[in-house]
């Protein structure tokens, strides 16, 4: 019962990651699972009855980046190097988003919620907001792929700035 309490911590309880894996337990044992799961998005579901975009969770959680709006891709591409959370304020301080007006931030980040592709955490009066790890990973790998360099180096450049200001307080 270990290991599965193992499998289930690093999937973070995450539905669909949970019954890939599940699926596996056919053919590999619970340790050779746990042993896996350095490659979490790649461990695929072969039932020929599943649906296209949910072969892996790598594809669904693509198939779900690509249902959102370009505002919703832009937000949720920036908040990918809040690697243990964030508050909406650092949102506000960090991100910039063509045409955006800084009161919709809290409603794209609210939107994400929605979708399942950030967390809510409140605590003490505080909300902040994270990302499942299977998530943060994808999001950090397409960051690369649909951003030019320059574009990263100026976030990465508002976001470093924005911690140092935060630290000096």
């Amino acid at each position: 019962y270990l290991t599965i309490n193992k499998i289930c911590k690093a999937l973070e309880g995450l539905p669909l990651a949970l019954e890939i894996v599940a699926a596996k337990t056919a053919s590999l044992s619970v340790s050779q699972i746990y042993e896996r799961l350095h490659q979490k998005l790649r461990i695929s579901d072969n039932k020929r009855d599943r649906d296209k975009k949910h072969k892996t969770l790598e594809q669904t959680i693509d198939w779900s980046y690509n249902l959102l709006t370009k505002k919703e891709q832009e937000v949720f591409l920036q908040t990918s190097l809040f690697k243990d959370g964030f508050t909406l304020e650092a949102v506000e301080a960090i991100i910039e988003v063509d045409d955006i007006e800084i009161f919709e931030l809290a409603d794209l980040i609210g939107s994400l919620v929605e979708k399942s592709l950030l967390r809510v955490n409140i605590t003490e009066g505080t909300t902040r907001y994270d990302m499942y790890v299977a998530i943060n990973d994808y999001v950090r790998g397409k960051l690369p792929k649909v951003k030019n360099k320059d574009y990263i180096k100026q976030y990465i450049l508002r976001f470093a700035s924005y911690f140092q200001s935060y630290c000096s307080k």
